[in-house]
């Protein structure tokens, strides 16, 4: 058990030295469009789903208040990244999607980020690369197992 201490204990400058070495890079890009990280993992949520969420359920995945959710939504619709629509079926949802202006942005920031990330990778000798990407694979996959 000492060791899981430990590892709380230390968990936040983990967070900080990855926080360092990849966020700032994708928080320069955000900053460029005048909006914040959360403005851009609502879009980024947006940009990987099949349907058009309410905005309820995008608050709850997200885990960001309703009123919250709102705000960042009211702020997206008026930069034209997302556009608001009744559902068909239930007249009182309103159902979110990008626009092709927030598709565009999107995939803008991300193919920038990507490049930024994959520079990072090829800066590592090859044994030092293939640990680090099979850590970040086995930290994604075991906290997916036990985060349901």
């Amino acid at each position: 058990m000492d060791k899981v201490k430990d590892f709380i204990k230390n968990h936040r400058n983990y967070k900080d030295k990855f926080h360092s070495i990849f966020l700032p890079k994708l928080d320069d890009e955000v900053d460029k469009f005048s909006m914040g990280m959360g403005h851009f993992m609502i879009m980024l949520n947006l940009s990987s789903r099949k349907d058009n969420p309410i905005i309820t359920v995008l608050a709850k995945e997200l885990s960001i208040s309703h009123p919250t959710m709102t705000y960042l939504v009211d702020y997206l619709e008026n930069k034209h990244f997302v556009l608001r629509r009744r559902d068909d079926k239930d007249r009182r949802a309103i159902r979110i999607s990008l626009t092709k202006k927030g598709k565009d942005l999107i995939k803008n920031i991300s193919c920038k980020w990507e490049k930024k990330v994959e520079l990072f990778l090829n800066r590592m000798e090859n044994e030092d690369r293939e640990t680090f990407m099979t850590s970040i694979n086995n930290i994604v996959n075991i906290s997916s197992k036990y985060n349901k």
